[in-house]
């Protein structure tokens, strides 16, 4: 999402938080451009000049988890688990590839969160995601804060964290494992991000 007024591009990463940011910063703002999941690169190509990056970050794991959830739309759940975690694998990064092999839906729920804001500079603002709430107070929102796009697919969390091969998946997520223990260190050492 992208507000000319305030040059601001807010990343909308998929399972972090980023549809309920997106819903008060438009009745916030009213005046917004470029919804849905675009990555900073796309946006900065669309405006034509560099903005100022708005994010969310959210462990990488829970995040996983949460997007193989996310897309389960019922069957066997062990093998659904199985099959997601095993095209994960084979397909690798994030690509073209799995925007045919698990459809568009899948494709930007499983990127990593790193691509969402690759090209960032030091001006832009990324919190964690157990700092949502503080981040949407902090932008004047005052009334009761939604949950927005939660993931309720009936699929035990412990079911995909019990998967044998779900950290080998992790693997996939090295440069958002980095990013969020970096930010987590420098929060715990006082250093903000927003």
């Amino acid at each position: 999402m992208y507000i000319p007024d305030k040059n601001l591009f807010i990343a909308e990463i998929p399972k972090t938080g980023s549809k309920t940011l997106a819903f008060v910063a438009k009745r916030l703002v009213p005046n917004v451009m470029f919804e849905g999941h675009a990555t900073l690169k796309d946006t900065i190509s669309l405006v034509g000049h560099n903005v100022t990056t708005l994010a969310v970050i959210r462990e990488p794991k829970d995040r996983l988890v949460s997007s193989i959830r996310y897309i389960y739309e019922g069957g066997d759940k062990e093998e659904y688990i199985d099959k997601t975690i095993n095209n994960l694998l084979t397909l690798g990064d994030m690509s073209v590839r799995h925007k045919r092999a698990l459809g568009i839906r899948a494709s930007f729920v499983f990127m990593q969160q790193s691509a969402f804001i690759e090209g960032s500079s030091a001006k832009d603002h990324f919190f964690l995601f157990d700092e949502l709430e503080e981040v949407i107070r902090t932008m004047g929102w005052t009334g009761m804060i939604p949950h927005i796009n939660k993931t309720e697919s009936g699929l035990e969390k412990d079911m995909v964290l019990a998967h044998p091969r779900l950290n080998k998946v992790m693997g996939l997520y090295d440069r958002d494992v980095k990013l969020y223990e970096y930010m987590a260190m420098c929060r715990d050492s006082g250093i903000s991000f927003f």
